[in-house]
Order: structure tokens, then sequence, then C-alpha cells
């Protein structure tokens, strides 16, 4: 693998997705899923200590809770962790709702960019569940819709306007922001406005330029 990494002239390869480690997006638990995710940061950031900095980790949050999220974003920074993997939802609000302002704000000031992805597995709110009834039928709706849910809070309620230096990382099914800015960009000229009251202040077009999304 070493070799390949050094024909290919690749830097870094991060690990994008701890798999089991999904599932604690979703805990109820406070304690139990604070403990876990640092747990898996510690172990995914002692696999990766060995190659000396070309294999990263990304890690697991918890975050229905402020201060709790903060303080495992802060330990995974000093860690050494690539980025922050978060869900597309939350529970009962979406990712631009107020409670989740200081959360980002500590993001930006560490440097590390968040990575979203979500899965059928994690039993958070999903686009499509309501539909179908396994396995196969449900990520081929609710991953590329619950990516361009997420996109759709950061961008059209003002996240990337009030953390301007905010990057996300949507992973997975081909869930573009070019699309999304797209039809956003049409019903921006059939309504002749921009944006909301917290929302956006320029074409949806910009922040893909500017490197948010």
């Amino acid at each position: 693998m070493l070799g390949d990494v050094d024909c290919e002239h690749i830097d870094t390869i991060v690990l994008l997705y701890p798999s089991l480690g999904l599932c604690i997006l979703s805990f109820e638990d406070r304690d139990f899923a604070s403990r876990l995710a640092r747990f898996y940061n510690q172990w995914i950031a002692d696999c990766c200590a060995p190659t000396k900095g070309w294999l990263r980790g990304v890690g697991v949050i918890w975050m229905e809770h402020g201060q709790v999220v903060i303080d495992i974003t802060r330990n995974a920074k000093e860690l050494g962790i690539a980025a922050t993997l978060v869900p597309p939802v939350l529970n009962a609000r979406n990712l631009e709702h107020p409670d989740l302002g200081p959360f980002y704000a500590a993001i930006v000031e560490r440097g590390m960019p968040l990575s979203m992805h979500g899965a059928p597995s994690v039993h958070l709110p999903q686009i499509g569940v309501d539909r179908f009834k396994n396995y196969i039928q449900v990520p081929c709706i609710s991953f590329s819709f619950d990516q361009m849910t997420a996109i759709a809070a950061l961008v059209s309620n003002g996240v990337v306007e009030r953390h301007t230096q905010l990057r996300v990382v949507f992973m997975e099914v081909g869930a573009g922001w070019p699309h999304s800015s797209s039809i956003a960009c049409t019903s921006i000229t059939r309504s002749g406005e921009i944006g909301f009251e917290r929302g956006w202040r320029h074409d949806p077009r910009d922040y893909l330029a500017e490197g948010n999304i």
C-alpha cells in the first residue's frame, strides 16, 4: 500500500467513515455517547500514529449537547484528527439551529472541516424511511436527500455567512452543491430575492467558489 501511495504522489489518506461509530451520532445517553466518541477518536488516532501523518482519521462526536461536543472536538484536534463527522440532521433540529453556533465557532477556531455523512442505521430522522421498508430501498432516497437537506440548512439559513471560515465536505452518493445551487438560483430568479432574514447574502454558487462547500 505504501508503494501505491508513493507512486500516486498521495501525501495523506483520510479514513472517512467509522462504521459502527456512526451510531454514536444518535445515542440518547449523554455520558455513554461522549465516552464512546472519545474512545473511538483515541483508537483511530492510535491506529494512524505509526504512519507519521500519511494516514489520518475522521473523528466522531455527539452533537446533542453543546459543551460536550465542543470538548470532544478540542480533544480530537489534539489527537491529530483530520476532520469531524457530523450527521445531516439531528433528532429534533436541522443543522442551522442557533444552539449549534458555539460548535461551529469552535470547529472554525480549531481549523477542522466537517465531514457530512449519514446512514439508515444511524436512527436519525431520514427522508424516505416512511416510504420503504428495507435497507436497499431507503439509501436510494435518504443518502442523497439527507445531504441536500444539510446543504440547504447550512447555506440558506446563514450558517456559512456567520462562520465564513467553516468548511464542510458532503461525502458519498453524488449529493453535490452544484445541483442544489442550480435549483436555488432558479428559485431566486423567479422570486427576485437572494436570501432570508438570517440566510444567504450572495449567489449560491459563490459558496462553492469560496470553498465553504
